[in-house]
């Protein structure tokens, strides 16, 4: 996609009128969403916007794409960092998009012998995961 999420959403610039100074991570948000393209993003990128909550509906295809590769995708931070913030959408996105959801934990099921192999619960980290994995598999609305 060649257009930026302002495109799909509408600027967000008014969502930060008031603030005199922005802080990097505004900076950052506001940057992404109004003038890079989608296709532009890194897969950092992708996976900050999702955590912070925008364009969640267009950046979720192009994660999942990048999760079928490397269910565990380092994007920045660590081993599983894409999965993790594609995990900790607010459950009421779900509830809209079974498909999507079906599809992830299809993908959750592919890598399962993956997954146990390379999360350990002696990392903090990947213990986080681990719970974010079992409690997205647990919750309602699954079609599979």
């Amino acid at each position: 996609m060649d257009k930026t999420l302002k495109h799909f959403e509408g600027s967000i610039t008014l969502k930060f009128k008031n603030i005199k100074i922005l802080t990097p991570l505004e900076e950052r948000i506001l940057n992404l969403h109004d003038n890079i393209p989608i296709n532009q993003y890194t897969t950092d990128d992708i996976r900050f916007m999702i955590l912070q909550g925008y364009g969640i509906s267009f950046l979720l295809p192009l994660a999942l794409k990048y999760l079928e590769e490397n269910i565990l995708m380092d994007t920045k931070y660590y081993e599983g960092d894409l999965l993790f913030s594609v995990i900790s959408i607010n459950g009421d996105f779900w509830i809209n998009s079974v498909e999507i959801k079906n599809k992830l934990y299809k993908l959750l099921d592919e890598n399962k012998k993956k997954l146990s192999e390379n999360l350990n619960e002696k990392y903090e980290v990947d213990l986080e995961l681990i719970k974010k994995i079992n409690t997205f598999k647990s919750s309602p609305f699954l079609v599979y």
